[in-house]
């Protein structure tokens, strides 16, 4: 009798055991490929872009500082130097600053139009302080992208439009915003989409390997960049299913094994 109950039991916690379950994918570990020695990719600084909003900061390294105040006045009222939002895409309103127009210009007081397209952070200092120095005094000039953006899509816990102030981000800077992978993410299927010269690229990251991920040279993000997480097969088997389907065949193995449990225990006792 004894020996019934424990049977009984024991089918109980399989049945219960077999309900549906997450179960992470073989492949769930990160880095664990390569892991001994690999050259890391220097991070460089950021090429900047048109649509790029900057923010410039002027003044002068003297007592007077007034001679630098014409030149910041587009960080508090907007882009070119004019109403934030003029020349953006689609007309929406932009944040504070200097605007990169589609030919790769902004507008500066005075100055006129600097070219800013194709240059770094540091490059368009150097240029602004030149080209300033006629007007400000020992002219110091500080540049930071204002919303270096890049998109995160699929899955990922928290996706969507993640902004760098700094304008350095990498592959693992934007996954770790979005809150990490889910379980159902391929670690070994990450796409970096980017428009490069026109054109649009595509690069894989295998997080399993620490060779594919900090040595590729697209390891670090450029502004726009899109970085997708592909889903495991798992999840792509799921969503192949018809929901109502699954939903019956649940139904009916739920009540099957109550059956079963009843007439086991029945039997038992």
């Amino acid at each position: 009798m004894q020996t019934k109950r424990l049977w009984a039991l024991g089918l109980i916690l399989t049945l219960v055991a077999c309900n549906p379950a997450k179960r992470l994918d073989r492949n769930f570990n990160l880095f664990q490929k390569n892991i001994d020695s690999v050259v890391v990719t220097p991070l460089q600084n950021p090429v900047i872009q048109p649509n790029d909003q900057l923010n410039i900061t002027v003044y002068s390294a003297t007592l007077n500082q007034e001679q630098a105040a014409l030149f910041n006045l587009a960080n508090t009222a907007g882009s070119n130097g004019a109403m934030a939002g003029e020349g953006a895409v689609g007309g929406s309103t932009s944040a504070a600053g200097y605007f990169v127009d589609l030919e790769g210009f902004i507008q500066m007081p005075v100055i006129g139009l600097v070219k800013a397209a194709g240059l770094t952070i540091p490059a368009l200092r150097d240029t602004l302080q030149a080209r300033l120095a006629t007007y400000v005094m020992n002219p110091v000039v500080l540049v930071k992208f204002n919303q270096f953006k890049v998109s995160v899509m699929g899955e990922v816990k928290n996706p969507g439009i993640k902004t760098f102030p700094s304008g350095i981000a990498t592959i693992l800077d934007a996954i770790n915003t979005s809150g990490g992978l889910n379980d159902e993410g391929r670690r070994d299927s990450v796409v970096l989409i980017r428009q490069d010269s026109g054109r649009i690229q595509h690069y894989v990251y295998d997080l399993r390997s620490v060779q594919n991920t900090f040595a590729s040279p697209e390891y670090q993000l450029q502004q726009n960049d899109v970085v997708y997480v592909k889903a495991n097969d798992r999840k792509l088997r799921q969503l192949k299913q018809n929901p109502n389907t699954m939903r019956t065949i649940s139904v009916i193995s739920t009540i099957a094994s109550l059956i079963l449990i009843t007439l086991t225990l029945y039997r038992t006792f």
